[in-house]
């Protein structure tokens, strides 16, 4: 696999704060956009997004290169889960969805030769772009442009 152009760069200037990460190996090529919870299971410097994140990216580097989707997304389900469970959490994680640890993440297969998409995000390989549209982004579009048309008319 080869990647022509990479760049992460947090919201809070820090590389030790940033919640995205960048995966790249024989198999596997990843974009991982870690979520911030409002409320921390553990208190810890980490916020859940770097947690998800990382947790994320050592289960892809491990990860069989046959994996099919869904086991590729219950592998890194489970990694999260293992990261609960080492921390004594998990009774709380299961109570309380505000204090999950989750991330969005894009996949590219190279055994497959696919891409895959988990939450709101996209991938462009070579000029194909994969994306997961929702009804309500393009509710979102239509109310942003009639807005600016309105105050272009104003």
């Amino acid at each position: 696999m080869q990647v022509l152009e990479q760049l992460c760069i947090g919201k809070r200037g820090k590389a030790e704060l940033c919640e995205d990460g960048v995966f790249v190996n024989a198999h596997f090529a990843a974009v991982v956009d870690g979520c911030t919870s409002r409320l921390q299971l553990v208190p810890t410097q980490r916020s859940s997004g770097i947690i998800a994140k990382e947790s994320i990216l050592s289960c892809l580097s491990t990860l069989d290169p046959a994996a099919t989707m869904e086991q590729a997304f219950h592998a890194m389900n489970a990694s999260i889960l293992s990261w609960y469970q080492s921390q004594g959490v998990e009774e709380a994680a299961y109570s309380n969805p505000a204090k999950r640890c989750s991330a969005y993440v894009s996949l590219v297969s190279r055994f497959h030769r696919q891409v895959w998409v988990l939450g709101d995000c996209q991938a462009l390989v070579g000029s194909v772009l994969t994306t997961r549209h929702k009804a309500v982004d393009t509710l979102m579009e239509d109310v942003r442009a009639l807005l600016v048309e309105h105050a272009m008319l104003q």
